[in-house]
């Protein structure tokens, strides 16, 4: 601010002083309330800017787990169908079902699979 617009300021301020000193107390009493009424009604509002980060990053981050998700599916997949041509007796097994009873005797396989080379 330059020199003159400071005075001008101040001269403008002195003057509204000595104006507002001179009303009568029901006229300023009056302007007060309306003042404070003003004053209230201009409540800083909540400033909202950040939820439009907030849902692009949310986005975003969705975007890049359905992204890694479908990379991950893709290559268990591709384990499975390996796993499946490799050994298709072997990944039969194991993903059989019907039978809980085999996982429960498992001690007992273990230790047949160990006596069969000696009773050969």
């Amino acid at each position: 601010m330059t020199n003159r617009e400071t005075q001008f300021i101040e001269r403008a301020r002195a003057s509204l002083d000595e104006r507002a000193a001179r009303l009568e107390p029901h006229l300023a009493s009056r302007l007060r309330a309306v003042r404070r009424r003003a004053l209230e009604a201009h409540q800083p509002r909540t400033h909202y800017g950040w939820m439009g980060a907030a849902a692009t990053a949310l986005v975003m981050v969705m975007a890049v787990g359905i992204w890694f998700n479908h990379d991950v599916s893709q290559q268990a997949d591709n384990v499975i169908e390996l796993a499946y041509t490799a050994n298709p007796t072997d990944l039969a097994m194991l993903t059989r079902v019907d039978d809980p009873q085999v996982f429960q005797d498992m001690d007992f396989y273990v230790w047949l699979a160990q006596q069969e080379p000696s009773s050969s």
